[in-house]
């Protein structure tokens, strides 16, 4: 029987070479091996942003009395489940990624507990700079191509930004416009 301390160590292994698998691929060598390769690295990527989000926001709980294995685990590794799920944030948000990403991305205003999610990693990490960056290049320059529904998402998050203490760029007054009658 493996111990809670082994189990602790390889769920942190398998969290950071799963993130290193989606953030530093080869598009070159996927390209060759698959009919869509995007297909595959998008689905692993949206399945891995889940469950370091489940697993993070399991962490922000207080809970009495005895808790299961996965959430000690869990808070055993807290610190390496804000590095790489911060990572893995700006990797999908980044331009460089489609446009189904990046939207699916704006989604962690939409996860349990997401204020204090978004608190947590972008307190720590110095991605959250690039984080901003992405989340105002999309809101602005893809903003034809974002629902209402996305644009309202992506506002949630410009505001936990400034919450969390960041100035936050300027937003173009039609974002700001429309962010005002979804408030409404």
């Amino acid at each position: 029987m493996v111990s809670e301390q082994e189990l602790t160590k390889r769920f942190q292994k398998l969290c950071l070479l799963s993130v290193r698998l989606v953030t530093q691929r080869d598009p070159e060598m996927l390209a060759k091996n698959e009919d869509n390769p995007d297909s595959c690295s998008t689905s692993l990527a949206k399945e891995l942003f889940f469950l370091l989000s489940e697993a993070l926001a399991a962490t922000l709980e207080k809970k009495l009395g005895r808790s299961k294995q996965f959430e000690s685990i869990a808070w055993a590794s807290k610190e390496t489940l804000r590095v790489q799920l911060a990572q893995l944030l700006c990797h999908m948000m980044s331009p460089n990624q489609d446009i189904a990403l990046r939207i699916y991305t704006l989604q962690v205003a939409h996860v349990h507990k997401s204020k204090e999610l978004l608190k947590s990693l972008l307190s720590v990490h110095p991605q959250a700079s690039k984080f901003e960056l992405f989340l105002f290049d999309l809101l602005v320059n893809q903003e034809q191509k974002l629902s209402a529904e996305d644009v309202a998402f992506g506002l949630k998050l410009v505001d936990s930004l400034k919450d969390s203490g960041f100035k936050g760029y300027n937003l173009p007054s039609a974002i700001e416009k429309s962010w005002m009658l979804l408030r409404k």
